[in-house]
């Protein structure tokens, strides 16, 4: 036999209703029943009658009325945290089910870091464009640990693209690698350095290094680099997310493994 506590669950789960959690929504966010009636363009006896049935399933006081106007209870504040999940899962669903009657429209938010976004991921999405122009993309820009450890989740963005270095793997999300890098010494036709078979790093330390910053994730291999041999990163005499990984000086390539 299920608990009292359970069969109480299922009731109140079973008369709960949608518009019961977007109303009470509503009067959080505008303090106000009469502000919430507005923006549900509803009327504000509307409003009252669907708090008070909700609080009369739940058995709770959601707000605590004052002339100022409402705040939310303790009650309250459990209720709507798990309920903008719900929203944002109900949304997700028809998302979802209109992309599945019409693949070729809709809307699509790809989240991306500075670099990545202004080269492989702004090629992809003017490809696709072209391709689907009924799509409707947006381009958002954060640090790889933003977008994956919260708009991911969150669902602020349906798609990240992004280095994987330093970032642990989580289960509640599927990752594919689209590639791999690698990673030169980049200097001019005309520097000594090409003309050397081998170079030590020791040789480097004092080198005019352009290269994104060290404390960047793509940067902190540079650092990383230097630390391992026991020596001191290099002092960036230029910094640029938008510079190649480590550059110096100008245009031909050594392997910096030699």
């Amino acid at each position: 036999m299920p608990s009292k506590r359970i069969q109480r669950t299922e009731i109140i789960s079973h008369r709960l209703k949608l518009h019961h959690l977007n109303v009470a929504m509503a009067v959080a966010r505008q303090g106000s029943m009469g502000r919430a009636a507005r923006q549900l363009a509803v009327s504000q006896p509307v409003v009252s009658k669907t708090i008070a049935d909700l609080e009369h399933i739940l058995g709770v006081q959601l707000f605590d009325r004052s002339p100022q106007g409402v705040e939310p209870t303790l009650y309250c504040r459990a209720l709507l945290k798990r309920s903008i999940s719900i929203f944002d899962e109900v949304r997700t669903s028809v998302e979802e089910i209109l992309f599945l009657a019409d693949p070729a429209a809709g809307d699509l938010r790809i989240g991306s870091t500075e670099p990545l976004l202004a080269g492989i991921v702004t090629a992809a999405m003017t490809r696709l464009w072209s391709k689907y122009p009924r799509i409707a993309l947006r381009a958002v820009q954060a640090d790889a640990a933003t977008l994956v450890n919260r708009d991911l989740p969150e669902r602020r963005i349906e798609l990240a693209v992004v280095p994987m270095i330093g970032l642990p793997q989580r289960d509640d999300l599927d990752a594919t690698i689209l590639y791999r890098d690698s990673w030169h010494v980049v200097a001019s036709s005309k520097s000594p350095w090409t003309r050397r078979k081998k170079i030590d790093l020791v040789e480097l330390t004092n080198a005019f290094w352009c290269a994104t910053p060290l404390e960047t994730s793509i940067g902190s291999l540079l650092g990383d680099a230097f630390r391992a041999r026991g020596l001191d990163p290099p002092r960036l005499t230029v910094s640029s997310v938008m510079s190649p990984p480590i550059v110096a000086r100008s245009w031909s390539r050594t392997d910096l493994s030699r």
